[in-house]
């Protein structure tokens, strides 16, 4: 079993690796595209030709994006992702390429989809897939809806591979934790990988920082609540808007703090939050996940609450109406969309907040501004540690390290040097 690796290693904003067998075949793990490069080769030609399968982890861009390239390239063999990570596709993520294209590539690559679609064959987790030379089963992964791992083992030398896509292993707010020695007696894995591909994306995070920002995050939004303003919140339509509901909705529930008159779920998000309705009992709290299903208002909450917790709904809410509203949006960070027409809404009255997930040079606005970093949907470096020690229990496979900045990259390996866990920092190719 060899690997080889076509993500940009240097800056591992995409992930695409090929895995060819010691007896002829290749598979494509991910094709992940650079964000406004859709037409730059990433695989020779003559690679797409030997390729048997490609899998995909989940429906993010840095993951899936090269697909459609691939596809022109004349690939026209299987294409496995689990049912939920092909409705966000579907439903969201397909139409979202188009703001990556050029006018005269729209009309080519509507027929390219067209192709995709009839090649795409869908998995549950824990279903077997066999190849000419392998055996594929999908895992949970924990990052996004439909987000998997990919375990494959060769059938004749019985090699064994995980690659991690990209992997929240430690309790986000949407999943359960997962351990690999539980995958392994649920899913009846071997405890022998040879390899482990794992990403590291979000490596200089710790626990303590992200609930003391969590922390700081919420209250400051819920003072912006009993001060009469509006908050803005442009989000990323596939898993961080999610996420910021289940921390809030779960948070405001447990210290007993205001919720907004009205929350405006604007734009993609609509059709994304339907999809994670669809899949409900995918999640750890499936009730919650039910909000999902439509714009939310307070008294659509109040009633939900009422339902469900009556006995004490009275220490959650009282009657006052401040008149907020809470506007989540998509929009690119206010570069365009809904969340650049709300920014010019809120923006001049300094009673309002808008909530940003990375700095933005040159905002002028007397609106507060809150950098928040907490919506991350990947691994910190404690989850993926006590990951990579579970691993390294079983045959000490070697793990190869991607996905991240090179500065990531480097804590990880040195906190694997120190354990003495044998790793490896790919070069492309």
């Amino acid at each position: 079993m060899k690997l080889q690796f076509f993500g940009e290693i240097g800056t591992d904003k995409t992930s695409t690796i090929l895995v060819e067998s010691d007896y002829g075949s290749s598979i494509l793990l991910d094709c992940g595209m650079v964000p406004g490069k859709p037409n730059q080769p990433i695989i020779h030609d003559y690679i797409i030709n030997e390729i048997e399968v490609i899998l995909l982890t989940h429906a993010h861009l840095d993951h899936w994006g090269y697909l459609p390239w691939i596809v022109r390239k004349g690939f026209n063999k299987k294409i496995i992702m689990t049912k939920p990570t092909y409705s966000l596709l579907k439903e969201f993520a397909f139409k979202a390429y188009f703001e990556f294209l050029d006018e005269p590539d729209k009309q080519i690559y509507q027929e390219t989809i067209h192709r995709i679609k009839k090649l795409i064959k869908l998995v549950d987790f824990g279903d077997t897939i066999k190849t000419i030379n392998s055996k594929i089963i999908f895992l949970p992964a924990n990052h996004i809806l439909g987000a998997a791992q990919i375990f494959i083992q060769e059938l004749y030398s019985k090699k064994q591979l995980l690659y991690t896509g990209d992997i929240n292993p430690d309790q986000p707010p949407l999943f359960d934790s997962i351990s690999i020695n539980q995958l392994a007696k649920d899913y009846k894995l071997n405890k022998d990988f040879k390899a482990v591909v794992i990403e590291c994306s979000n490596i200089n995070q710790n626990n303590s920082d992200e609930k003391k920002e969590e922390k700081r995050f919420i209250e400051l939004v819920n003072e912006t609540y009993f001060n009469g303003g509006n908050i803005l919140i442009p989000c990323s339509a596939l898993g961080d808007a999610q996420e910021f509901l289940i921390r809030y909705l779960g948070y405001c529930l447990n210290h007993q703090l205001g919720m907004p008159d009205h929350f405006f779920v604007l734009g993609s998000l609509i059709s994304v939050n339907r999809v994670y309705y669809k899949y409900k009992d995918y999640f750890k709290n499936p009730k919650l996940i039910e909000l999902f299903n439509s714009n939310m208002t307070l008294k659509d909450f109040r009633d939900y609450i009422c339902e469900n917790y009556s006995s004490i709904i009275n220490l959650y809410f009282n009657e006052s109406n401040y008149g907020m509203d809470l506007f989540l949006a998509t929009g690119g960070r206010l570069v365009g969309g809904s969340s650049k027409k709300l920014f010019g809404f809120i923006k001049d009255n300094p009673q309002n907040l808008i909530v940003l997930h990375k700095n933005i040079e040159n905002l002028k606005c007397r609106a507060k501004v809150l950098h928040s970093s907490i919506f991350s949907l990947h691994g910190n470096i404690f989850s993926l540690k006590r990951y990579i020690s579970e691993l390294n229990e079983w045959e000490n496979p070697i793990f190869y390290i991607i996905h991240g900045s090179n500065e990531n990259k480097k804590i990880l390996q040195d906190q694997l040097n120190k354990k003495k866990i044998n790793n490896c920092i790919p070069e492309k190719g």
